[in-house]
């Protein structure tokens, strides 16, 4: 059976994210990382992994710079990104600066 593959980015120990990968884990193969640079690295030696997402935790407004997400990006070009917000992330889209190119939710 084919399934997704997702790389889920953030910090999933945090109480607001703590499902999010049990959840995915039955539709999606999920590979989980800290951080954009730990997932550039695993895609990096994982050459011939397809994206169909890439999945960002966001805990707080800034936490992944758009830099790193750029070279995330140019090594799978056509996984859309969807950034989940943690409760002090929801008003960045009003006082700060949201991930270009990114759906939020």
């Amino acid at each position: 059976m084919n399934r997704f593959e997702v790389l889920l980015v953030g910090p999933t120990s945090m109480p607001e994210f703590r499902g999010v990968g049990p959840s995915l884990s039955s539709v999606a193969r999920c590979r989980q990382v800290e951080t954009l640079s730990d997932g550039y690295s695993l895609l990096k030696e994982e050459k011939k992994v397809l994206l169909d997402l890439i999945l960002l935790l966001q805990a707080y407004p800034g936490q992944f710079p758009a830099h790193q997400l750029e070279r995330i990006r140019a090594l799978a070009p056509s996984a859309p990104v969807v950034v989940v917000l943690g409760p002090w992330s929801e008003g960045e889209a009003r006082s700060g600066k949201p991930l270009p190119g990114t759906w939020r939710i």
